[in-house]
């Protein structure tokens, strides 16, 4: 079964750029997927690492 897409494309868009960036100041990308999910307002790191 296809999930639904609860997020627009847009914030994809945003996030990408801002988790690159993020990746360079967090050493592990866990943390740099939690700080682009704190900046965006999203519930869940795991939101973002889809």
């Amino acid at each position: 079964m296809a999930r639904s897409k609860k997020h627009p494309p847009e914030l994809r868009e945003r996030a990408v750029p801002m988790f690159a960036e993020a990746r360079g100041k967090h050493a592990p990308e866990r943390s740099a997927i939690q700080a682009v999910a704190d900046l965006l307002a999203i519930g869940t790191a795991e939101t973002v690492r889809r």
